[in-house]
């Protein structure tokens, strides 16, 4: 039979079936917008009461084409804390806020924010999901098992560490560390201030993109069987950017 929905101005999601039928409910297309971040709790409760209901009934529910939105003002501040499975996590206009923890197995994660607005702290995960990051951060630290990461912005501390996703970031770093076992990474300084860098990759190539007013880095490079390329820039003890760099199998390019 004919499904219907409507959302009630309480919240409260209403579901029924024209005519008695074998036919599932195909996912939840659900959206609100809360006056106060208060309000989510008491919001998202009562979807799972009605779901409850539903299920309760002998009614299996698909969740594969589902889709949740909440639209929450601007002016707040929420430490937030999600994670899912296999659903994907999109987020834009990001405010700023005490701290943001996203967690995904196989769901993709999409952050686009103004990157004037600096979160204090932030952490993002995936299994094989792919992280594309717009947003800066205090200390933000990105993993992924098989997923790519992708960032840019600026952060005072940065951490991306993958198994054999690739890992492309670029902004304004002072300190960043990345890591991967047969991942690629890539890395762009956007500024010519200090900066201390450590990238290590096990069979993965490493790229470190400087500047063109930056002529000398401070490098300590190191590679088994791969191959080291140095363009327009030089080693010089005490230079301003000091990288540490080291790879089993993989090559190491750095170029002004």
């Amino acid at each position: 039979g004919d499904v219907r929905m409507r959302l009630e101005e309480d919240g409260t999601l209403r579901l029924w079936q024209i005519r008695a039928s074998e036919s599932l409910f195909r996912g939840i297309n659900w959206e609100e917008s809360l006056s106060s971040f208060e309000q989510l709790g008491g919001t998202l409760n009562r979807l799972g009461q009605n779901l409850s209901r539903l299920f309760s009934r002998g009614l299996n529910q698909d969740f594969s084409e589902s889709r949740v939105i909440l639209r929450l003002p601007a002016d707040l501040h929420p430490v937030t804390r999600i994670r899912t499975t296999s659903g994907n996590i999109t987020w834009k206009d990001l405010v700023p806020g005490q701290e943001m923890i996203l967690r995904s197995t196989s769901g993709d994660i999409e952050i686009q924010t103004d990157r004037s607005y600096l979160l204090p702290r932030v952490e993002i995960s995936t299994m094989s999901g792919d992280a594309d990051l717009t947003l800066s951060a205090d200390h933000l630290k990105v993993s992924s098992v098989s997923g790519d990461l992708f960032w840019r912005g600026n952060a005072n501390s940065l951490e991306m560490v993958t198994t054999s996703g690739d890992a492309d970031a670029a902004g304004l770093l002072p300190m960043a560390s990345l890591s991967t076992t047969s991942g690629d990474l890539s890395l762009e300084l956007t500024g010519d201030d200090p900066a201390e860098i450590k990238v290590a990759s096990v069979s993965g190539d490493i790229e470190l993109r400087l500047p063109h007013a930056v002529r000398e880095v401070d490098a300590a490079l190191k590679t088994v069987s791969g191959e080291i390329r140095m363009r327009g820039v030089t080693q010089a003890e005490d230079a301003d950017i000091r990288l540490q760099a080291q790879t089993v199998s993989g090559d190491l390019k750095i170029y002004a």
